[in-house]
């Protein structure tokens, strides 16, 4: 996901044999630099449209256009800043997030691509919602990435403000869960399967979240091929129930978090085999049915 979404970036070689990809913007002609700060400061994201050999996935997804005609709403997900900068380096192995000139190009970028696929979505279903996506974020406060947490806040904060619809942040692991709830994202999405403990430590900033209108996506299912065979519904059922429990157990409304989830994968399904991946999805729709019905939930 991290080529993905800087193949295209000035000064992007990539090693195939070597197995290695980096930025190196010293070897990019003046004129070559100076026509891509235009292209980003127009603030025009049909200049960054995402072409299908890179994104065959999402040109796969809009393809089922009746079924996405009849959805609620559509997601899109996007590699988010923090992420895509600590991951992605210079020719020195150097994160590019440290660098000004790199770092300032890749939050314009970032930013008018998740507009495009924001923009783009819509043309399927008039609710569009985009993700960044950012494992990184459960680097934030160790000595592997050396971003402050308000600044690394503030970089996914210039991304978001590109997007006029719903909006969510994604992320896999442990990390501090107030900053990304006080960023403007509508959504959290959340590893549910392993961590829900660890959000449930922030149970004020959740409840402040909640009440704003937030909405929790509680990732329950598993990705990992082992532990999506090994899982059920009914076993999954009630490691969202001991999940659910942590949140009420501190004074957090049963009816309220209810009201404001959605049940997701806990991750990316790409680990996974086919056969997985459909049954991962399919325990996701019938785990929500599921929840319904218990709590005698409407849709």
């Amino acid at each position: 996901m991290y080529v993905q979404y800087a193949h295209d970036f000035p000064g992007a070689v990539l090693e195939e044999d070597a197995k290695r990809f980096y930025i190196d913007i010293t070897k990019v002609p003046a004129k070559t630099m100076e026509a891509y700060y235009h292209k980003v400061l127009s603030e025009d994201a049909s200049k960054f449209t995402a072409d299908e050999k890179h994104f065959p996935g999402l040109y796969a997804l809009t393809r089922e256009r009746d079924a996405l005609r009849k959805a609620r709403a559509v997601k899109g997900q996007v590699t988010g800043p923090v992420s895509l900068g600590v991951q992605i380096v210079n020719k020195e192995r150097m994160p590019i997030l440290y660098q000004d000139t790199e770092r300032e190009l890749l939050l314009k970028t970032l930013k008018l691509k998740a507009k495009w696929q924001e923009d783009f979505l819509r043309r399927f279903n008039p609710n569009p919602m985009v993700f960044l996506d950012e494992p990184s974020m459960s680097l934030i406060g160790t000595v592997c990435v050396a971003v402050e947490r308000n600044v690394a806040v503030s970089y996914i904060e210039e991304v978001l403000g590109g997007l006029g619809g719903m909006k969510g942040i994604h992320c896999c692991g442990n990390t501090d869960w107030s900053a990304l709830l006080e960023t403007s994202a509508n959504i959290l999405s959340f590893d549910a399967y392993d961590w829900s403990h660890t959000l449930a430590l922030y149970s004020s900033k959740v409840e402040s979240f909640l009440s704003r209108g937030g909405k929790l996506a509680w990732g329950i299912v598993p990705t990992l091929n082992e532990l999506i065979e090994k899982e059920t519904v009914g076993s999954l059922m009630a490691r969202l129930e001991k999940g659910l429990s942590q949140f009420t157990d501190k004074g957090i409304d049963l009816d309220e978090i209810l009201h404001s989830s959605l049940i997701t994968p806990a991750c990316g399904l790409g680990p996974a085999t086919p056969a997985n991946a459909v049954k991962a999805l399919r325990m996701t729709r019938e785990l929500s049915t599921l929840l319904r019905k218990k709590h005698g939930l409407e849709g």
